[in-house]
């Protein structure tokens, strides 16, 4: 987990943190593994924990469709945050994610960012600023898929 430093440093969610603020995040996190096949998120339970992928990578889905349609999958990859909704409270997670290959991800409590975002109201602003763009620009994507990939009857 050697780059999960730079991960955290490039994410576009702490664009403009300075360093001792990136270092305070880092020390809160929790190295946690995956194996293959395991699911860190799963869709319509509530966690606590919002989590970075350092390495490896998860297949995002969620089950809106008959099970004998396709439908492309979306990846979590290095650098992925999962569980952002827990950031904004109590919330059932809106997908499910499935390590593809072994998974070396962070963990924090979602109380770890509240503190830390109230600690530094400025920075705490942005960051909830940024959570919700990265939230809708995702459920974006969601509906354009599955407006995508429906049958329409037609």
């Amino acid at each position: 987990m050697n780059n999960a430093r730079q991960l955290l440093i490039q994410s576009p969610l702490f664009a403009g943190a300075d360093t001792a603020l990136i270092e305070q995040f880092f020390s809160r996190a929790q190295p946690i593994r995956f194996a293959p096949g395991e699911i860190p998120v799963a869709e319509a339970t509530v966690t606590d924990h919002i989590l970075m992928v350092v390495e490896g990578e998860l297949k995002i889905t969620v089950e809106l469709q008959a099970s004998d349609q396709e439908m492309k999958f979306l990846h979590a990859v290095p650098g992925t945050f999962l569980g952002l909704v827990n950031f904004f409270g109590e919330a059932s997670q809106p997908c499910t994610a499935t390590a593809l290959k072994e998974v070396k991800a962070l963990a924090w409590r979602a109380e770890d960012w509240h503190e830390l975002a109230q600690a530094n109201p400025v920075f705490g602003y942005q960051l909830a600023q940024r959570v919700g763009r990265e939230l809708v620009q995702r459920m974006s994507t969601w509906i354009n898929n599955l407006l995508n990939h429906v049958s329409w009857g037609v």
